[in-house]
Order: C-alpha cells, then structure tokens, then sequence
C-alpha cells in the first residue's frame, strides 16, 4: 500500500510541475534568442491556424498618371500582389524520467527539482533547435524544419514557393555581399544603404561574436553601449548602435555572416493548437518510465526580402 501511495504522490507532484514551469519555459526559450527578443518587442509573435499560412505581398504599382482635360485614362486591371504560401514545420523535445529517478528523489521538493531540471534541459533543447533553424535554408532534417534567414534573405532560388526569376519574384531579391575577407563599416554601410528605402531601414544586426568584437573595435567610442536598448538589453544582451540599428552576437549565427534584418516585416507565428503544448504522461511499452512531449507548430516569415541584406565569408579570425 505504501508503494501506491508513493506513486500517487509522484504522479500528482509531475502533473502538477510539468504545467506550472511551462511559461517559464517558454519566456527563457524566445528571451535567449535575439532575433526573438526584437519580434517580442513588435508584437510580431503571432498565433494562427490552417492547413498552410499565405503572405500577402505587393509586387507591383497600380496605373497611375497625370491628366488633363479629356486625357484618356488608364483604368485596365493589372496584378498588383500575390501570395507567399509556407508549410506549418513540426517540432518536439521529449521529456523523458525513468520511475527510478524519481524513487531515488523521494519527497515532494526533491521531485520538484528533479522535474525543474529536466524541463530546463528541454528548455535548452528547444532554444537551441529553434535558434539554429532560424539562420537555416529549410533544407535540413530532409526539409522539415522551418525556411529561415538563409534563404529568406537571399538573391536567388525561391521562398514561399516563388521562384525569385519571375517578376513577382524580384520584389523577394535581397542585397547579399558575398565578397568576403575583413568586415569593414564601409561594407556594413553600403549594405544598410541597399536595404534602406525611407522611412524603412534594418533595425538589428546580427553576427558573430568575432565580428562583433571587429567592430567594436571600429566603430567611435561614444557609439558604444554596454547594453543594448529595449528590451534587448533588459534580458542581457551587449549591443553597438549602428545608424539607429543595434548590433547583436549571436552563437547560432554562421560563421563569417552577418545579416541587417527589418524586424518590422519579419514574423514568427505558431499554430494555435500546437503553441507549446504539453503532451503526456505517454505510456512506454516495457519500460518503468514517465514520458511527456513539447509539441511546437510554427513557421518564419519574412514579409519583405528587399528591406534585408546580408554579407558572407567573412574573416573570422579577430
């Protein structure tokens, strides 16, 4: 009878922990990641439902013209926009604690921790899948994870299933400076400018460590800040002022890389139904074990590839 009662006891400490830490969960996941910060800070986290998510975009002017008197005038019908169209990707951590585990962790504090920890670990799971796959191409994991900077900040190839060589598709063609060898401010200027049509201009920078230290040690002293301003700086990141726009490291950057992002037309959105959701316990066929999964439905969008640049092969030694 004691055993039964010490499993109750687990089970009702588990089902109670696992929730309860969940928005910590979430906060620690986007609030380590700096992109996500700024899309925080925008609003741009969004939340939606369907089979597939489409993105509106205009591509095109409708006619206009000055007239006067009995001019004829342009009123024929073009196309002027179109859709950008984006699979949901799928993503998991699974939270796994062995019954053995939680018999050597006996009393409700000891278990508390013993869950905390674990989920941490799928916190630091997660962050670390998302962060990656948001400088990815989409071609990773045989296409299933998310279409991030790589290729929606690019000249070439398609994104949102449209091909870059047509018409609509030139609207998508970033400015990619794939020159290489030590970043200069020159370089970083010429980008900005590229990306830059008044009033819009990138607002976050991202790079390496080692291209932020090229930097700083560039750029005037009075341009440094210890911290980043918004809410960058209030979750710990150091920032350069650039133009108005801060500069971030990020460890999931790519190595010699360094992307000006408009957050402005850039948006995360998660499926209503699969937004972190908690999932278990899920029994295991013979195994004394207790099983719960994350689930996450999402996708990455950049509404406007031409507000964005990027530069590659960079020096990394610094």
């Amino acid at each position: 009878m004691a055993t039964v009662t010490f499993t109750q006891e687990m089970e009702d400490v588990l089902s109670s922990t696992l929730p309860q830490y969940m928005p910590t969960l979430v906060d620690n996941v986007f609030k380590s990641i700096p992109l996500c910060v700024k899309l925080i800070e925008r609003e741009n986290m969004k939340y939606d439902g369907g089979s597939e998510l489409r993105q509106p975009f205009i591509f095109d002017r409708l006619p206009t013209g000055w007239y006067t008197g009995q001019d004829q005038l342009n009123i024929s019908q073009k196309q002027t926009q179109t859709a950008m169209r984006f699979d949901w990707k799928l993503g998991y951590a699974a939270i796994n604690i062995p019954m053995s585990e939680l018999l050597m962790n006996s009393g409700q504090n000891a278990v508390t921790s013993l869950v905390t920890s674990k989920m941490q670990t799928g916190e630091i799971s997660l962050r670390e899948m998302i962060a990656d796959s948001l400088f990815s191409d989409g071609s990773g994991s045989a296409g299933k994870e998310i279409i991030g900077l790589a290729q929606a900040v690019h000249d070439t190839g398609s994104y949102g299933g449209i091909p870059r060589t047509t018409n609509e598709g030139s609207k998508l063609i970033s400015y990619v400076d794939a020159s290489g060898g030590d970043l200069s401010l020159a370089q970083m200027q010429r980008a900005y400018g590229r990306a830059t049509i008044e009033p819009e201009h990138p607002d976050l920078i991202i790079t390496t460590q080692s291209q932020f230290n090229r930097i700083w040690a560039l750029v005037q002293a009075n341009q440094r800040f210890a911290a980043a301003p918004g809410l960058l700086g209030e979750v710990g990141f150091a920032g350069i002022n650039f133009n108005g726009a801060v500069i971030v490291q990020d460890q999931s950057c790519p190595p010699g890389t360094l992307y000006m992002l408009n957050t402005r037309w850039i948006k995360m959105i998660f499926h209503s139904q699969r937004s972190f959701t908690l999932e278990g316990p899920i029994p295991v066929a013979g195994q004394d074990i207790r099983v719960w999964r994350l689930h996450v439905a999402m996708c990455f969008i950049v509404q406007s590839s031409r507000l964005q640049a990027k530069i590659l092969n960079l020096n990394e030694t610094f």
